[in-house]
């Protein structure tokens, strides 16, 4: 027999004799109901309605300031390997899905969201935000074995704020099949193979650049992308669990 068999027998045959027991037993069934979704949701830290992983080898590209704790003077990141996470907050109203194409191109303001760049394990986190002085023009398409993905905008008004721009584009090959569905809510994890192109490209200044001397700029190689997205059953079944709990209490008092 379980623990949470155990835990409802036990308050089923609560002393009093009321219903109390029955309502705690489905307040544990609801919670662990809402746990177990919470653990499929498979979704970033900051929930974003989208994100976008590529990883890869820096064929050029160099940084300085000591971003990725190596000397402060200009150095070279070519053969670092790296990992590179662009998060969408949302799907603007300029999305289009239709057949074997998907589009959504918003500017000025574009879509806000983080972007997190890892070089030899040291992360680099900006995050796109949504101020007045922010210019941020986003474009992602899928469709026709490609997805291509750009973002550009900075965490702050232009003249105070760190600017980033970032690309992450990949096209399978012809007997190859990247993308599931050109719809831009379906999550896939995707190794490239022979015959496919994957190509990143970005570019961090920090801020009031160029005064400061912060900066950093390259162009890698894909060996994987993924994509994830919230999964709608999994948000459902957490809201169901959360609903329930919150309507325990009344249902005592009444």
């Amino acid at each position: 027999m379980s623990s949470m068999e155990n835990a409802e027998l036990t308050i089923a045959h609560a002393p009093d004799g009321t219903s109390t027991g029955w309502n705690i037993t489905l307040r544990a069934l609801l919670l662990a109901c809402t746990v177990a979704s919470s653990g499929t949701l498979a979704l970033p830290a900051d929930a974003s309605e989208m994100l976008i992983t590529t990883t890869g080898t820096i064929g050029s590209g160099s940084e300085t300031g000591g971003l990725f704790g190596l000397p402060d003077a200009n150095t070279s990141l070519a053969g670092d390997t790296y990992t590179l996470s662009v998060g969408y907050d949302y799907l603007g109203p300029n999305y289009a899905a239709g057949g074997s194409f998907a589009s959504d191109f918003e500017s000025f303001p574009g879509i806000p969201g983080p972007v997190t760049v890892t070089v030899d394990g040291v992360p680099l986190s900006i995050n796109l935000s949504n101020s007045l002085g922010s210019i941020r023009e986003e474009s992602l398409v899928a469709g026709f074995g490609s997805l291509d993905a750009s973002n550009n905008g900075y965490n702050g008004s232009a003249s105070t704020g760190a600017f980033v721009t970032v690309s992450q584009d990949l096209v399978c090959g012809s007997s190859n099949s990247c993308v599931p569905a050109a719809d831009l809510l379906t999550p896939f994890i995707y190794k490239l193979l022979a015959g496919d192109f994957g190509t990143d490209q970005y570019t961090y200044n920090c801020a009031g650049f160029p005064s400061c001397t912060a900066t950093t700029t390259f162009t890698g190689t894909e060996t994987s992308m993924e994509l994830q997205v919230p999964e709608p059953e999994s948000w459902a079944l957490l809201t169901t669990g959360l609903l329930g709990l919150g309507l325990l209490p009344r249902r005592r008092r009444a």
